[in-house]
């Protein structure tokens, strides 16, 4: 994938996280993935999902990104 792609699908999961943040103000990060905030997380995804299509990006590799973007997986160096 070129440059302006990645930097694209960055952007939109960085707009995820401020989504999440916003709509779930007030609850711990912990917290957000219990049944009852998971469904708000789900619709925000849902959102931005043919944006990510559009751009030639599989699910999989949205994750793979915003988990890095998250710290949830690390790059090898």
């Amino acid at each position: 994938m070129d440059s302006a792609k990645q930097n694209a699908l960055r952007a939109i999961i960085r707009q995820i996280n401020t989504d999440i943040d916003v709509q779930l103000a007030g609850v711990e990060p912990k917290d957000r993935i219990k049944s009852k905030h998971i469904g708000v997380i789900f619709k925000i995804f849902d959102k931005h999902r043919e944006t990510i299509k559009l751009l030639g990006f599989s699910h999989t590799q949205f994750l793979y990104q915003m988990s890095l973007i998250n710290g949830v997986i690390k790059e090898r160096d």
